[in-house]
């Protein structure tokens, strides 16, 4: 029982800093801050949008080989959608953000970005978008915290059509923003977490012949890995429920096999056997609120097929504690907006949900929000970057 309640608290602790909401309960706060010069385009929300977050952040992937990756945000308190907020915050970072954005992870009132094809770890002021700090780090391509340090999981140079490569995990100190160590794990690592003791890597072998099918387990004490557990091929987001299961997206393979989610047991290190409901989730795209203890996932039961255009896709609500699955089927009107969901945010106070789409890649992206009953409220179609793939909602911590 002990063991177990240790468990909790630290997952806990690893979810605190993840999101950043309103209370209620606390009294509207004034927020001034040195990016409101920004110009931004004026969006019409509902007056409940503007009780919860400050910040709805929306990192941009971009192109390969384009310098594209932008950080814009869309801010409540006056309903503007501010475009590349990064580059005009930092003027004398040539070249901004860099090359394809991967991931975009709060962590109280910092911001952590990684841009794969740039290697490079950025850290800004979430309040105004300053540089704070860069690491540089091969491929990097998700972040998770433990409040001492930050692990950056990195494809450790290995390339398409190069050499077998094993990926690499590496751990960043918080308090000296010095990389300090870094350990291999499996191939093409993509989602990380921590949960108790350990620190959990899922791996897609997205470069590697056959895919790779693991979640590494690395100890944090002595930082080795302890163990592989086998799950799906093609691993790529995985989340904590705060307690003691995790839950891990295998994308498939694209062209014969489904995506899917699997929940794994973190004190056990078991993948749990899947219920009928669960096999029928497909797992484009996900978010996890840590308020409510749900993970919500996009996807489509016509994933495979390339050929169609009019995709239907579902929302799934997954308890992640029990397992418990609800859907809906996207209403007509999210049906219509959204042609490729690339990015996903849940407000759990308000319960807007915030979908951000890649269209055709060629041009850019847009973002839209939707209420409980997933009738469109706004959207700003085309004034996205090029794929708009994180989402991030924001209210700052009180200094």
């Amino acid at each position: 029982m002990k063991k177990n309640a240790l468990l909790i608290i630290s997952c806990l602790l690893s979810l605190a800093v993840t999101g950043c909401f309103k209370d209620n309960g606390e009294d509207p706060v004034v927020i001034t801050s040195e990016d409101d010069v920004l110009a931004g385009e004026v969006v019409t929300v509902g007056e409940e949008s503007l009780k919860s977050f400050y910040k709805l952040f929306v990192l941009n992937e971009g192109n390969f080989n384009k310098n594209e990756a932008a950080l814009d945000f869309f801010r409540f308190t006056d309903g503007k959608y501010v475009r590349n907020a990064f580059n005009q915050m930092n003027p004398s970072i040539t070249g901004g953000l860099g090359s394809v954005a991967n991931d975009f992870q709060l962590y109280y009132n910092s911001a952590w970005i990684t841009v794969n094809q740039s290697n490079l770890v950025e850290v800004i002021n979430a309040k105004n978008e300053f540089h704070v700090a860069s690491f540089e780090i091969p491929s990097p391509r998700e972040i998770a915290f433990d409040g001492t340090y930050a692990y950056v999981t990195s494809y450790a140079g290995a390339y398409y059509g190069g050499e077998d490569r094993l990926g690499a995990l590496y751990r960043i100190n918080l308090a000296t923003q010095k990389v300090v160590d870094h350990i291999e794990v499996g191939y093409q690592p993509e989602g990380v977490t921590v949960c108790g003791d350990f620190v959990f890597v899922a791996n897609s072998g997205g470069f590697h012949s056959g895919f790779d099918n693991r979640v590494t387990v690395i100890d944090r004490a002595s930082f080795t890995v302890i163990r592989q557990i086998e799950v799906d091929i093609n691993l790529k987001e995985i989340i904590t429920d705060g307690e003691r299961y995790l839950w891990v997206q295998s994308q498939g393979d694209w062209f014969s096999q489904n995506s899917n989610i699997y929940q794994i047991d973190a004190e056990t290190f078991t993948v749990i056997p899947q219920t009928d409901d669960i096999k029928k989730v497909r797992a484009s795209v996900l978010y996890y609120d840590p308020l409510g203890n749900y993970l919500y996932v996009i996807g489509t039961q016509d994933e495979l097929d390339w050929k169609k255009t009019n995709k239907s896709y579902t929302l799934w609500s997954i308890h992640a504690g029990t397992g418990k699955v609800q859907s809906k089927v996207f209403s007509d009107d999210l049906q219509r907006q959204i042609t490729n969901p690339y990015g996903l945010a849940v407000d759990p106070i308000q319960g807007v949900l915030y979908v951000s789409d890649s269209g055709n890649g060629i041009t850019p992206g847009s973002v839209s929000a939707f209420d409980t009953n997933n009738k469109m409220t706004w959207t700003k179609t085309g004034t996205a970057g090029f794929f708009p793939g994180h989402l991030a909602l924001y209210y700052p911590y009180r200094d």
